[in-house]
């Protein structure tokens, strides 16, 4: 008998169906060996080439995975949840709260259940990942907070587990993200718009897209502007890792006679310490230099003067998010998707233009 009446009019399509079937039937176990090539060929009467092109689409459908000189072992597949649980994966950070409140009040409002697994940076997002999904999830909504990951173990999962990240790619999952360089272009071009021409950036740094992104955003907004971008005007105050800032290169750079007149800040969170600083320096905040703080969602009425905050649309990334979510969950094996959410100016405090020192 032909291959082609063997296994059907869509050759492999047939086998894949057949095979993930087995499994998802309880005929095949997950981490059991699926039969070796030779033997599939046998029964299906099929090429050897048609069964390897079976066996990985069965990988990338997250239904198999190789062991190295064992053969093809049967995965989990993205199987429908038997709860209503969405697991939060998110490293504990009070800034994620306001975010947290939002996915678990969305959540409710469509009848899922949030279930937050907050660790510490030191804690493996894979094994944050693998927990959720031993627990039968139904999906996970994850805030990645490791650079550096176990790509093989993510990207199984991420094949097996309705996912969406946020801000930041994982492994190919869906994802709701912000345009952190146009965010921060509208951030330093607030400053020159009040004047300023001595830009520099501080706060945290790491090497996540996200935040070459807003580098990027700030070199931009001044090479427009025939702005002075300086090496020495680049002034983090934390780096991935550290448990404490470090403000001193900020506070000898304030201190000079040349000092910045303004002062790209991110998080936003950072600003309270930022102005504190500030205190610290011969500078005045909104006489001799205005900040520019990026991210938050709260509007603070109590904003000196001197300071303007770009703000990240979190409403938008939550409803955004559960919107990505639902659609992995009822269409598992559609392409990934990236949805970004708004930024907006929310707040400006300024001083009359004679009691302002501006510089050239």
């Amino acid at each position: 008998m032909s291959e082609r009446s063997r296994v059907g009019w869509n050759g492999y399509v047939s086998i894949v169906h057949e095979l993930r079937d087995a499994v998802i039937a309880g005929k095949i176990l997950p981490g059991a060996f699926f039969p070796t090539e030779r033997e599939l060929c046998d029964r299906y009467g099929a090429s050897r080439p048609t069964i390897r092109k079976s066996l990985d689409a069965l990988i990338d459908l997250g239904w198999a995975y190789r062991v190295p000189n064992r053969g093809v072992a049967a995965g989990r597949g993205i199987l429908p949840g038997s709860t209503r649980n969405i697991a939060v994966i998110h490293a504990g950070q009070p800034w994620f709260t306001p975010l947290l409140d939002l996915l678990r009040t969305g959540l409710a409002e469509r009848s899922w259940t949030l279930v937050e697994m907050a660790g510490t940076p030191e804690y493996p997002m894979e094994e944050a990942l693998e927990h959720a999904q031993a627990h039968d999830v139904a999906g996970a909504i994850v805030w990645p907070y490791r650079g550096f990951v176990d790509g093989t173990r993510i990207g199984r999962i991420v094949r097996q587990l309705p996912i969406v990240a946020l801000d930041h790619d994982l492994g190919g999952a869906d994802r709701v993200t912000f345009d952190h360089e146009a965010a921060a272009d509208t951030a330093v071009t607030a400053l020159l718009n009040q004047g300023r021409r001595r830009i520099a950036i501080t706060g945290f740094c790491d090497m996540l897209p996200a935040m070459l992104a807003q580098y990027r955003g700030f070199l931009h907004a001044l090479f427009r502007a025939g702005a002075l971008a300086e090496p020495r005007n680049i002034l983090p105050v934390s780096l991935s890792g550290m448990q404490a800032f470090d403000p001193l290169n900020l506070l000898r750079r304030l201190s000079d006679d040349d000092y910045p007149d303004g002062l790209l800040v991110f998080p936003a969170g950072i600003g309270d310490y930022t102005r504190r600083w500030i205190q610290e320096s011969p500078r005045e905040l909104g006489r001799d230099i205005d900040l520019a703080l990026l991210g938050g969602t709260a509007v603070n009425e109590a904003m000196p003067t001197g300071t303007v905050q770009v703000s990240y649309d979190y409403k938008e990334m939550a409803s955004l998010t559960l919107d990505l979510l639902e659609a992995r969950i009822n269409q598992p094996g559609r392409p990934p998707h990236m949805e970004v959410a708004a930024h907006r100016v929310v707040q400006t405090r300024d001083l009359a233009p004679g009691q302002r020192t501006l510089r050239k």
